[in-house]
């Protein structure tokens, strides 16, 4: 279950990229989860991007992630629903 969801809006120049902001939530009220991107899709869809980075042979390296394509819908679609109307094409 997600909760707590925050929302940092990016700077005018990254939304012009797709970028909206990055999210910070809480995952069973056990787990804060940070630096999640909310991005624009193509379509105009959001959609979350996890943090990650590369590491010395250029692997990406997730620090958190979903397990599964089932869970990262479900964690999608509570932070979407719990933030502001209108953000990142939601429409009230």
């Amino acid at each position: 279950m997600v909760g707590r969801v925050q929302l940092t809006r990016a700077q005018p120049r990254d939304r012009r990229n797709g970028l909206v902001g990055w999210l910070s939530f809480e995952l069973d009220g056990a787990v804060v989860v940070d630096g999640v991107a909310l991005r624009l899709a193509a379509d105009g869809s959001p959609a979350l991007r996890w943090p990650a980075r590369r590491d010395g042979s250029g692997l990406l390296r997730y620090s958190v992630r979903p397990l599964s394509e089932a869970a990262r819908l479900a964690i999608e679609r509570q932070v979407i629903a719990a933030l502001e109307p209108g953000v990142a094409g939601r429409q009230s």
